[in-house]
């Protein structure tokens, strides 16, 4: 037999080309959602500028400046930065805090340098200091003498300033020591300059500490005994106000029935009351009664009773006043103590931090004090100047920032993006796991898609079979004649002599299968054929339903013998289709349909119709399927477009492709023309309503 199969190794519309043309708006849409976001973060990113300066040395051998690298990157260098420019209020530094102010042990021209830094630094401050010394960069050009310094920061001219203290800083220190390390030299006005400038931030720390003792008892009261201090001396005086009303001479206490504490008390306001009802029913009485009369007498003792509580308390409401006020005052006197003793050490340590930083410039002072007089020949011998270092560059604040270059990021960004986008689109249609046209039907099953079928919804309150007679222009008739003649084609290639059998299947329930066997099945019958559509489902039957008629006899009846074959034969279908419907038997469906009987019937109909079309169950779910086909010509495999998986139907088609005597083509059925058209797939479907009549 001729195998009609179509085989297409490669899908046309799979190729690159074809996907990013067909997905273009896809395309475009990723492209702006990662290209803008990408925008976002260039434009979010912090910008570092990178301050440069350059430092050279005199007569100095490889090793000397290596050495000097280390020193400028030391701690020591670091921690007298971070106290002359206090950086521990920099968000951009460690945590914020304010900084011990430096010993200047640098200062001292008998000290001996300390490289390590170390000693007298917090672990808090050591932390600091190491975050300011990461972004200072230190490296010996090139065959030659020059140190180049670089400094990395958010702020260009905080980049500057930083570098700027470095240097200072080193060529200071190394200036002072060289005085006593050095052979004489003529004295310069660069490092009296230097020195000068040191000593000048020296003098600015010490003024600091001045300013502190004199703003001391400001910034002591926020600490918590000072709170605590404040709170009770609020307490002694509201209490003091309250008692006064009952203070005489010599702070004598005396009942003071006028006062508001006594008045806004809520006992003796309800014993007020009570005054009050009772001398209201005293008079009422005294109108009636003598003043001997016994409820005159019990009125008045009663009356008696409440001035009595009304008095005792009014002086118990003042004694508790006294002693709450008492208490509140030896608390009061108590944190003072605690106050006064908690100043004066503070004030303490700071007269010890300013005798120590008083201690540590007096030789510098004087060395100033010496300079300051001498003049040509008379400077003092063991006044020495550095002339082994030169600032050749000093540190400046760039113009433009070393990153982000946000014109090279976005055009990288933009590139990216658009190569991104594609490669997410092709991704997506290589990978797709459904169907979409019939080239990827027929490229992946090797058999050929006979026709697109577009999902329509019928109209109301009619059957669905009924759609394409209603609307025979309709896109749904147009795509089912289409299927009509490759069916009939089909047939003609394979030169039968008698009538063609085709059975409908799908992988799974739902997927268009019956319905499209009642459109076929009426439009050709209306083309002038002779069809016989059988309901082969004998588990949930369906083409009665859709044709709009009942079962009452049907194919069960016919196989059973309960009645003949003439009888269960609906012919009355306006189309000119003879029917066969079925009816739910669930535990013999397979023996029916397997029967001798159904396979004779099958072949004596063959002689009275040109298409017998056999609707037969999912073959994923049940056998049924391949119990018929033994007696078909051709199997009409029914994919829904966008749902049924790849392999899914490749595990369908399995079960038949190993008869020889079936002719297998394949139909998409539920196609959503206008998804298809964005899809890019025009085919057929979208092509049908051009030939609808004006």
């Amino acid at each position: 037999m001729t195998d009609h199969r179509k085989t297409h190794k490669t899908d046309p519309s799979q190729r690159i080309p074809s996907i990013l043309h067909r997905r273009k708006m896809m395309v475009m849409g990723i492209f702006l959602l990662l290209f803008s976001t990408c925008a976002l973060l260039i434009q979010s990113l912090k910008p570092i500028y990178v301050a440069n300066a350059q430092i050279a040395f005199d007569d100095q051998d490889e090793t000397f400046i290596k050495t000097q690298q280390h020193r400028i990157k030391s701690l020591a260098t670091g921690r007298q930065v971070v106290a002359g420019l206090n950086l521990f209020d920099d968000e951009n530094f460690g945590a914020k805090g304010s900084v011990n102010p430096p010993q200047f042990k640098s200062l001292n021209v008998h000290d001996t340098p300390n490289n390590g830094a170390s000693d007298g630094i917090s672990k808090d401050h050591a932390v600091l200091i190491k975050s300011v010394l990461e972004p200072l960069t230190v490296m010996q050009e090139p065959n030659s003498n020059v140190l180049k310094l670089s400094y990395a920061h958010h702020n260009p001219d905080r980049a500057s300033q930083i570098l700027s203290a470095f240097i200072r800083h080193y060529v200071a220190d190394q200036n002072i020591e060289d005085i006593y390390r050095q052979p004489a030299q003529p004295y310069g006005a660069q490092w009296q300059d230097s020195l000068l400038l040191s000593l000048s931030e020296a003098h600015d720390v010490l003024d600091g500490i001045k300013t502190q003792k004199t703003q001391h008892i400001d910034t002591f009261a926020k600490n918590q005994i000072d709170v605590k201090y404040k709170r009770a001396q609020e307490t002694v005086l509201g209490l003091k106000s309250q008692l006064s009303p009952f203070l005489g001479e010599n702070d004598t206490l005396k009942l003071t029935p006028s006062a508001s504490v006594l008045r806004n008390s809520p006992d003796i306001q309800s014993l007020r009351q009570n005054e009050k009802s009772l001398k209201r029913k005293l008079e009422k009485l005294s109108l009636r009664y003598g003043e001997a009369h016994p409820k005159i007498i019990n009125t008045k003792l009663e009356l008696a009773q409440i001035e009595q509580g009304i008095h005792q308390e009014s002086h118990a409401i003042m004694l508790d006043l006294k002693i709450e006020h008492d208490h509140a005052a030896a608390r009061l006197q108590e944190l003072s103590v605690q106050r006064e003793k908690a100043e004066t050490s503070e004030l303490a340590h700071k007269d010890t931090q300013f005798e120590n930083l008083e201690n540590a410039l007096m030789s510098v002072e004087d060395l100033l004090v010496q300079i300051e007089s001498a003049s040509g020949p008379d400077v003092p011998m063991h006044i020495r100047q550095s002339s082994n270092i030169h600032v050749i560059s000093p540190a400046t604040a760039p113009l433009l920032p070393v990153f982000p270059n946000r014109i090279k990021l976005t055009g990288l960004s933009l590139t990216l993006s658009i190569i991104l986008a594609m490669l997410i689109v092709i991704m997506i249609e290589k990978n797709r796991k459904t169907f979409l046209n019939g080239g990827q039907l027929e490229s992946t099953t090797d058999h050929a898609c006979f026709a697109l079928i577009p999902n329509v919804k019928g109209d109301k309150g009619k059957a669905m079979a009924d759609y394409v007679l209603d609307h025979p222009s309709s896109d749904v008739a147009e795509a089912v004649r289409n299927l009509a003649l490759n069916i009939k084609l089909s047939a003609k290639s394979s030169r039968r002599k008698t009538g063609q059998v085709m059975m409908l299947t799908s992988s799974k329930p739902n997927e268009g299968k019956t319905t499209l066997c009642a459109w076929l099945a009426r439009l050709s019958a209306r083309s002038g054929m002779r069809v016989l559509l059988i309901d082969g489902d004998l588990r949930s039957p369906c083409v009665h339903t859709s044709l709009g008629k009942k079962n009452t006899l049907s194919l069960v009846d016919y196989l059973s013998g309960a009645h003949k074959l003439e009888e269960v034969i609906d012919t009355k279908d306006p189309s000119g289709l003879h029917a066969i419907y079925g009816r739910a038997v669930p535990n013999s469906a397979l023996d029916l349909v397997s029967s001798k009987k159904m396979d004779k019937l099958i072949l004596s109909l063959k002689n009275d119709y040109d298409l017998i079309i056999v609707d037969t169950p999912a073959c994923m779910a049940v056998s049924d399927a391949r119990a018929i086909q033994k007696n078909c010509d051709q199997l009409l495999y029914v994919v829904a477009w966008h749902r049924t998986r790849k392999e899914v139907v490749h595990s369908g088609l399995s079960q038949f492709e190993k008869f020889e005597n079936l002719q297998i083509s394949t139909v998409l059925t539920n196609v959503d023309v206008k998804k298809h058209v964005q899809f890019g797939f025009g085919e057929v479907v979208s092509d049908y309503g051009t030939y609808k009549p004006a």
